[in-house]
C-alpha cells in the first residue's frame, strides 16, 4: 500500500515473543541484576526417571515415587510462581543487596582451625616452642614466632650424684649450735677457740685477733680518760 506525501505510516506491530517449545515447561534458572526471574524451558516427557529425580532435588521437591509422580510434582511447581522464590537465594530479601542467585560459600574447616586466640599467639611469642610457633605462623594475622634460647644444665652425672654426699659432710663437720652467749660477755670471759679451729679457718682467726685488739684499745682509752679526770 502506497502513502501520499505528508501521510504517516501506521506503527509496525510488535514483534512476537519467543514461543515456548511444544511440551516444554518453564522453570526458574536464576535472577538477573534487577531481581527478576530468568527461566528455562524443560521438556519433562523426554526425561528419564533419574533425570526427573535430579530436577526435583534441584528445586527441593520430593525425589521418591514413580516417573509419573515426579513429573506431576514438577508440573505443579512450574505453575506455582510463588514457590520459585524459595529455591533461589536472595529472591525474598531485597534489602540484602543485589541477588545473584549464587549460594554463598561457607567457611571451610581449615579456615576455622587457623583461628588462634591472641592469648595463644602471645604465649608462643614469649615462650617459643616449635609446635605453637608453627601453628601461629600458619594462622592469618599471627604474631611472628621467636625462638628463645633455653639454659641447660652442664653438670655431669657424677657431679650431680656427688652434691648430696658433699652437703652431708659439711653438715657433719659444722653442726648447727644455737647461740647461748651472754650479751655482757667480754673477750676476756668469752671461751677461746682451739688452735685446731683457728688453724682450719684463717679468716676466722684474723677476725678474732682484730676483735681482741679492738677491746684492748677501748679499755686503754677508758683508763686514760679516767686518769685525766682524777677518777
Amino acid at each position: 500500500m502506497e502513502y501520499q506525501h505528508g501521510e504517516e505510516a501506521p506503527p509496525s506491530p510488535p514483534s512476537p515473543c519467543p514461543s515456548t517449545p511444544e511440551g516444554a515447561l518453564l522453570f526458574p534458572a536464576r535472577l538477573d541484576r534487577n531481581g527478576a526471574h530468568q527461566v528455562e524451558h524443560i521438556e519433562l516427557d523426554t526425561m528419564t526417571r533419574n533425570q526427573l529425580r535430579e530436577l526435583c532435588r534441584r528445586f527441593g521437591l520430593r525425589v521418591s515415587g514413580t516417573k509419573q509422580v515426579l513429573s506431576d510434582e514438577l508440573r505443579a511447581f512450574s505453575k506455582n510462581r510463588d514457590a520459585w522464590d524459595s529455591v533461589l537465594p536472595g529472591a525474598t530479601k531485597p534489602h540484602k543487596g543485589p541477588r545473584s542467585g549464587v549460594l554463598p560459600q561457607a567457611p571451610t574447616a581449615s579456615a576455622k582451625a587457623l583461628r588462634i586466640k591472641r592469648s595463644t599467639q602471645h604465649r608462643a611469642l614469649l615462650l617459643g616452642g616449635d609446635d605453637m610457633a608453627s601453628a601461629c605462623s600458619a594462622a592469618p594475622h599471627a604474631l611472628p614466632a621467636v625462638q628463645v634460647a633455653r639454659s641447660k644444665d652442664t653438670c655431669t652425672h657424677a657431679e650431680i650424684e656427688g652434691v648430696l654426699p658433699w652437703a652431708d659432710s659439711i653438715a657433719s663437720q659444722h653442726p648447727y649450735n644455737p647461740s647461748t652467749a651472754d650479751p655482757k660477755m667480754t673477750p676476756d670471759t668469752a671461751p677461746a677457740l682451739t688452735v685446731t679451729q683457728l688453724a682450719g679457718h684463717p679468716p676466722l682467726q684474723e677476725h678474732v685477733e682484730l676483735q681482741r685488739q679492738l677491746w684492748t684499745d677501748i679499755r686503754e682509752c677508758i683508763q686514760a680518760v679516767a686518769g685525766g679526770r682524777g677518777v
